[in-house]
């Protein structure tokens, strides 16, 4: 279910209203001077955690066990499409990743590395997936030459 959505404004003026909308479901106060704020009651902020740490435990057990990577593989497929344009051996690898940072996340509670680590690997589908631009960045430039770099002059 979506939460339900008030400005900042309305919270202030109406914060009973607010409360009672919070019985039922989450709350995002949308500000204009700032990111939007989400509010759950401590109850349902603890059953997605637990819900969570469970589905990222057996995510983890079940893509690091090398009898069941394939099916993991195969789920990450039908979930995120775009990992049918990563190479074999980097989907593999994908898989580990994908399985050691969701545990990760669940354990230490920051799940920006998560979302990194997808938004990394995505661009990583895409350059391998167009060939105009995996030529471009794979390119031979040849060698690296150094740039010379004048110090700056002090002032006496």
């Amino acid at each position: 279910m979506d939460p339900i959505r008030h400005n900042l404004t309305f919270m202030l003026r109406n914060s009973g209203d607010v409360l009672k909308d919070l019985n039922d479901q989450d709350v995002i106060l949308e500000r204009r001077d700032g990111p939007d704020l989400f509010l759950a009651t401590a109850e349902r902020e603890s059953e997605m955690r637990e819900g969570f740490d469970v589905t990222a435990r057996v995510t983890y057990h079940m893509l690091s066990n090398p009898a069941l990577e394939e099916d993991g593989l195969a789920s990450l497929r039908s979930t995120l499409p775009w990992v049918e344009w990563l190479t074999p051996a980097d989907q593999h690898l994908f898989v580990r990743e994908f399985g050691q940072t969701v545990a990760a996340a669940s354990a230490t509670g920051m799940f920006h590395p998560l979302k990194q680590l997808l938004n990394s690997w995505q661009k990583s589908a895409l350059i391998q997936h167009d060939p105009y631009l995996l030529a471009a960045l794979t390119e031979d430039r040849g060698p690296d030459a150094p740039t010379p770099v004048r110090r700056p002059e002090t002032e006496s």
